[in-house]
C-alpha cells in the first residue's frame, strides 16, 4: 500500500548537511517505503537547488509555511548545528492547527541510534 502512496508519511526534513544525507537516504530505504520526502529546508542551500534527490524548499524559517501548503504528517531536524531553542520555535511557529503529528530530532549519533530502533 505505502508504495501506491496510501498511507504514506509526508516528511519535511530540516538540515541538508552530511548527516542529513545519511537521514534522507535511511528514509528512502525504509523497509515499508512509507515516507514521502517533500524536501529540505536549509539555510547554506539556495531555494529550487536539489540536495540528495530532494529539492530545498527554501530557509528553514520557513518551515511553518511549508508544513502547511503541503500538509507535512511529520519533521525530521537533521541539523547537527541547530540549537535546541530553535527547534522548539519552529515547533511552536507551527502551531497547535498544523498538519505535522511529529517531530524528530536527529541531530546526533544519540538520535540516529534511537532512529534505527524505530525502523527495526
Amino acid at each position: 500500500m505505502f508504495q501506491e502512496g496510501i498511507g504514506r508519511v509526508r516528511a519535511l526534513v530540516v538540515g541538508a548537511g552530511d548527516h542529513a544525507r545519511k537521514i534522507v537516504e535511511r528514509l528512502h530505504r525504509h523497509p515499508e517505503g512509507k515516507y514521502d520526502i517533500l524536501g529540505l529546508l536549509d539555510d547554506t542551500h539556495q531555494t529550487g537547488e536539489t540536495v540528495f534527490g530532494r529539492p530545498v524548499l527554501g530557509p528553514v524559517e520557513q518551515l511553518p509555511d511549508w508544513a502547511n501548503t503541503l500538509a507535512a504528517d511529520e519533521v525530521f531536524f537533521v541539523d547537527s548545528k541547530m540549537e535546541r531553542r530553535e527547534m522548539l520555535n519552529l515547533v511552536v511557529s507551527c502551531g497547535e492547527k498544523s498538519t505535522i503529528r511529529q517531530y524528530n530530532i536527529l541531530t546526533d549519533m544519540m538520535g540516529v541510534v534511537a532512529d534505527d530502533a524505530l525502523f527495526r
